[in-house]
């Protein structure tokens, strides 16, 4: 068994297998159990333009295991860091929760996520329907802009289960 990858580059394009990571998510789902594969990593990175990942992205239709699992990380260059930065790979939905998860053992790493625009109440990460394992989110930045708000609010977990 081999670790799968894609890269995807929302900019020009021309170092991604995928201009979104909605467009790698509904074209690789797969089972990652039946020996294909150990691990299946979505690389998110920046090119040319810089331009934003600006598409919903709802992680359903794969198997998963606690040793074949989904991973969304981001290459050094790109990596989140301790301040918002444009030039880095960004996934950045407006008025929309921002990443939809109904698969168990799936991990984001190093991303920036960005949720603007909310006119009503949104979630930063919604847990939909997963039956067991884990769902990790480490090493990100997470920036939240809501419509109105006079006052800084943190972002929302909402989840079936314990995370």
């Amino acid at each position: 068994m081999a670790a799968l990858s894609n890269t995807v580059d929302p900019g020009s394009g021309a170092s991604g297998n995928y201009a979104s990571l909605n467009a790698l998510e509904t074209a690789q789902q797969q089972d990652l159990t039946d020996g294909g594969g150990d691990t299946f990593t979505a690389i998110p990175t920046t090119t040319g333009d810089n331009a934003a990942d600006t598409t919903v992205v709802d992680w359903d239709g794969w198997t998963t295991g606690a040793t074949t699992y989904i991973k969304v990380e981001t290459p050094s260059s790109d990596r989140a860091s301790t301040t918002w930065d444009a030039t880095k790979y960004r996934y950045s939905i407006s008025d929309a929760n921002a990443l939809l998860v109904r698969e168990d053992y799936i991990w984001f790493d190093g991303l920036q996520i960005e949720v603007t625009g909310m006119s009503t109440a949104r979630y930063f990460f919604q847990n939909i329907a997963r039956s067991s394992g884990w769902i990790k989110v480490c090493a990100s930045l997470i920036l939240w802009r809501i419509i109105g708000l006079k006052r800084n609010r943190s972002p929302t977990v909402r989840s079936s289960r314990p995370l």
